[in-house]
């Protein structure tokens, strides 16, 4: 008999709708940052997840992508992105922090910054261990820009006046197309021996996805992330994605042919996706 599956869930607001009514016998789900998923999968102790993009981008060899499941956004994402009281073309040379929660933020900026907007800032990494508790007012003493991803992104707005520069919308100034910030994976080993299995949690997955955005104000009375109701129902319908089509399939190409081009990857070995039954 298959072994229960462990999947990930991401313990962000955009992972409320993935999560709604998302239960079975069949798997365990174990939360997390972005990152913290990212490692989990990598290491094995988890076996299928939504992660960062950019982890599939550096370890192709090692997933198949859940076709149809992603996280993306078309000219604004509104929880990724560089606050600064400087505007992007002023930030050569100058300090931005790196939330620790991500990874595809991380190397989508500096595309960003190396090819399109020509700057070189100095980029300082945080901790993972204190993404999500580290004091805003230390850390704006001492740069001049900090990359923030998730519900992080609106304890910030709610105390500074820094200036937000959504990444997803300097991504489509240059390009025209969504970025897609996470994919739903799955470790090879564990597809190859579990491809049954995978089908049917693959299925419940895209159910609950359908079932969440259709139920928001529910989601809402259970978990508002401090948001009004309008301002809740806004970005999880219309600012989040959650189905990947080949739109946004050509997003993930041109951001892996960015990523080839400026060397930040290396043995990328395409897009292999998982033969499901569903």
């Amino acid at each position: 008999m298959s072994k229960r599956c462990k999947i990930g869930m991401i313990n962000f607001l955009n992972g409320l709708v993935p999560d709604y009514k998302f239960e079975s016998d069949l798997f365990e789900k174990v939360y997390g940052l972005p990152s913290e998923l990212n490692q989990q999968l990598r290491e094995g102790q988890l076996d299928i997840s939504p992660v960062s993009s950019m982890e599939y981008m550096l370890n192709s060899s090692k997933y198949k992508i859940l076709p149809g499941l992603c996280i993306s956004a078309y000219k604004e994402v509104e929880t990724v992105g560089v606050f600064s009281s400087f505007s992007p073309r002023d930030w050569d040379g100058k300090k931005i922090y790196l939330s620790g929660a991500s990874l595809t933020s991380k190397y989508l900026l500096q595309i960003l910054c190396k090819k399109y907007l020509k700057v070189s800032p100095i980029f300082i990494d945080q901790d993972m261990s204190v993404a999500d508790s580290e004091d805003f007012h230390d850390i704006i003493t001492k740069v001049d820009g900090i990359l923030l991803i998730g519900d992080r992104v609106f304890e910030f707005q709610n105390s500074f006046d820094w200036k937000f520069n959504d990444l997803a919308t300097l991504w489509y100034d240059f390009t025209s197309l969504p970025f897609v910030f996470a994919l739903w994976l799955v470790r090879n080993e564990y597809a190859d021996n579990n491809s049954d299995l995978v089908s049917k949690i693959h299925y419940k997955q895209l159910e609950s996805v359908t079932a969440g955005l259709d139920s928001l104000e529910e989601i809402y009375s259970m978990d508002s992330k401090s948001l009004s109701l309008s301002q809740f129902k806004n970005f999880l319908e219309n600012v989040m994605n959650y189905q990947m089509s080949p739109f946004e399939l050509s997003a993930m190409k041109r951001f892996s042919q960015d990523l080839l081009e400026l060397n930040l990857v290396k043995d990328f070995q395409g897009f292999n996706f998982f033969d499901s039954h569903c």
